[in-house]
């Protein structure tokens, strides 16, 4: 990495069943200052039975940060993270 070039960084979230929590993730995440074209969010879904893909859907929407969802049912927390793990695109990988 060149001096002052800003890194490309990845959050990767597993979720189930939290849609309250996982929207202010999102927003909160969406609301940094980190430049918007340089992070994306990872969202595994590990089985969730609500809204869950609407909200990250809704936030998707906004065209950045680039959000992926994955739908792994009843994964597990550690599954899921390593599901997310394999589609992060960043230098540095937040959890």
């Amino acid at each position: 990495m060149t001096k002052g070039a800003v890194p490309y960084i990845s959050v990767a979230l597993a979720t189930k069943n939290r849609v309250a929590l996982l929207s202010d993730t999102l927003f909160a995440l969406m609301a940094q200052r980190w430049p918007r074209d340089r992070f994306e969010i990872i969202v595994v879904d590990s089985g969730a039975t609500n809204a869950t893909r609407s909200v990250v859907e809704r936030a998707a929407r906004a065209g950045q940060p680039r959000i992926c969802y994955r739908y792994v049912p009843e994964a597990g927390k550690s599954r899921a993270l390593n599901v997310g793990l394999r589609v992060c695109l960043g230098t540095y990988i937040a959890l």
